[in-house]
């Protein structure tokens, strides 16, 4: 056989490559050159505002932007203020706008004077306001001030005699206005209790209420006639029956300020006086009115003004009261009560009570006082109990007319209501 062949040498491994060199970082740039602090700059200075024509300084506003003290500036001052025939005159140094309001009770007429001083009307050392005297038929006096600084206001007060209306017009006159009066128109309603068919409670001998409440409501009627400032409705002039119902839409109707509805009360005969009511509260004032000049006038007992629920007063939406002059049951008081002289008085008591109520100063009505009351008059006033009270008067204000019959199962719920009430002074 031939021989074994060598093996081969073993190549040699490559030798390894070499890394490559690491590459230099490049320098830092240097740092810029710090800015410049800028210059502070230079602090406003504070001017005061301007001083206004009424020495109060102006709020103006500062160059270095701080805002002053003080009012701000008038622009008017009041130049005329004066009576001319029934017209108030108030003229301004310059154009201005009054705005006007009302007081009551007393009745006042408010007008201010935006942006505006006293000017030649101030009284130097006076402070407060100033009065002027005035001869006018519906001003008692008037009154002016510097009312305010800031804003600058002036205020005039007309003090009324009585109600009025009025009105503020710009007069021909530049910068000058004019204040006139008109007559308040009020209206009152007058109800005669019961009448026709239905007579209301029989006396101690035998007369009808209707025959006393007619004769007293037109004597009120006569006397409240000779008020140009009142119109007077009457619910009934005759021996009529206007129901319940017609007598408070007569008032609604009408938009009444005032309603009266005259009675004369029954019950035990030892019982004598006046009794006032009302339904709402704002009757309150009206009730105590009429009752404190009617029992001044009466000589009977005073008892008490009271809350009931009679319908005429207590559906009517203006002030309303139930007068029960006295009791028909009562010997003494119904031998007054039919008389021409007690009447008159009742009448011209219940005129001045509406005229005070309405502020009216007019022609006064002459109201003469009763002499004192008897000792049987004041022992008769003694108060009802609750029984009594609830018992009182078979017929009352606010029943339906009597029947034939003559009974009293007729009447109302609202008939006995309100007897048993507390007074209310």
């Amino acid at each position: 056989n031939g021989s074994t062949g060598t093996n081969g040498s073993t190549g040699t491994n490559g030798s390894a490559g070499t890394n490559g060199s690491t590459g230099t970082n490049g320098s830092a740039g240097s740092s810029g050159t710090a800015g410049s602090t800028g210059n502070t700059g230079s602090n406003g200075a504070n001017s005061g505002g301007s001083t206004s024509s009424d020495g109060k300084p102006s709020g103006g506003t500062s160059s270095g932007g701080g805002t002053s003290q003080g009012g701000t500036s008038a622009t008017s001052a009041l130049t005329k203020l004066e009576v001319s025939g029934d017209e108030i005159i108030i003229r301004t140094s310059a154009d201005v706008v009054p705005v006007t309001s009302t007081l009551s009770s007393p009745f006042r007429i408010v007008i201010d004077l935006p942006n505006s001083t006293l000017g030649a009307y101030a009284k130097p050392g006076v402070t407060g306001q100033i009065e002027m005297q005035v001869q006018h038929p519906k001003i008692e006096k008037i009154r002016y001030s510097q009312y305010s600084d800031n804003p600058s206001t002036v205020r005039i007060v007309l003090d009324m005699k009585q109600n009025s209306d009025y009105q503020l017009t710009e007069t021909k006159a530049t910068k000058q206005w004019a204040v006139s009066f008109q007559d308040k128109k009020y209206t009152v309603v007058v109800d005669a209790g019961h009448g026709d068919s239905d007579p209301g409670a029989m006396s101690i001998t035998s007369r009808k209420e209707k025959d006393f409440t007619l004769p007293v409501a037109n004597k009120v009627y006569k006397l409240l006639q000779m008020e140009p400032s009142i119109k007077t409705l009457m619910t009934r002039t005759g021996d009529t029956y206007p129901t319940l119902q017609d007598r408070v839409d007569l008032a609604n109707g009408a938009k009444a300020d005032l309603f009266i509805s005259i009675h004369g009360n029954s019950f035990k005969p030892t019982i004598s006086g006046t009794e006032t009511y009302y339904s709402r509260s704002d009757s309150i004032s009206f009730a105590n009115l009429v009752h404190k000049k009617v029992t001044e006038v009466t000589g009977l007992p005073d008892r008490d003004v009271r809350k009931s629920d009679f319908k005429v007063i207590r559906e009517t939406t203006m002030p309303a009261v139930l007068l029960e002059v006295g009791y028909l049951s009562n010997a003494i008081d119904e031998a007054l009560m039919y008389t021409e002289t007690f009447q008159d008085r009742v009448a011209a008591a219940i005129a001045a009570a509406i005229k005070e109520q309405l502020n009216i100063s007019g022609m006064p009505v002459e109201v003469k006082s009763a002499s004192s009351q008897t000792t049987q008059q004041k022992e008769s006033s003694k108060v009802m109990t609750a029984s009594e009270s609830s018992a009182a008067k078979t017929t009352v204000p606010d029943s339906t007319p009597v029947k034939s019959t003559g009974t009293a199962a007729d009447t109302t719920k609202d008939s006995a209501q309100g007897k048993t009430a507390l007074p209310v002074k």
